[in-house]
């Protein structure tokens, strides 16, 4: 399952949905149970998951490849996920990125939209708001990529 990039590429699981399909997903998470819980949920409804293990390779994997939208744990090591979101903005990536983190206090999200992200999920995340944000974010990408 890990490659010698340091990030992880899993296959899909049987969908039980197809409401993320063709949507390729990145997912900066430094903890294997919730890279494992995160993609499984993506991935039985379309999607393609690709794990960073830490903000450094987040941030190297977003300038490298296309994604739809960037999950980003708030607490990484190397990188936490705040200052790779602002040094990704800083670098010109203009995707959608969702913070990811155990802070529920409204100075938690402040920050997060502060530097950039453009949503802020408190963990455990439900997963039909993760899916609903998800589906919101990549249709604004798609329609502005359509003008």
């Amino acid at each position: 399952m890990h490659n010698t990039n340091g990030h992880v590429d899993i296959q899909r699981s049987p969908n039980i949905s197809d409401e993320l399909e063709g949507l390729n997903i990145l997912v900066a998470e430094d903890t294997p149970d919730n890279q494992f819980l995160i993609t499984r949920l993506l991935t039985r409804r379309g999607a393609h998951v690709r794990i960073a293990e830490n903000g450094r390779i987040a941030v190297d994997e977003a300038l490298a490849n296309s994604y739809d939208i960037i999950l980003m744990d708030v607490q990484m090591p190397q990188l936490d996920g705040h200052c790779a979101t602002k040094e990704l903005r800083q670098r010109g990536y203009e995707g959608s990125i969702v913070a990811l983190s155990a802070h529920a206090m409204k100075e938690a999200r402040a920050l997060s939209l502060a530097v950039g992200c453009d949503e802020h999920l408190t963990k455990p995340v439900d997963v039909k708001h993760l899916v609903s944000v998800i589906k919101d974010y990549t249709s604004r990408t798609r329609d502005s990529s359509l003008h």
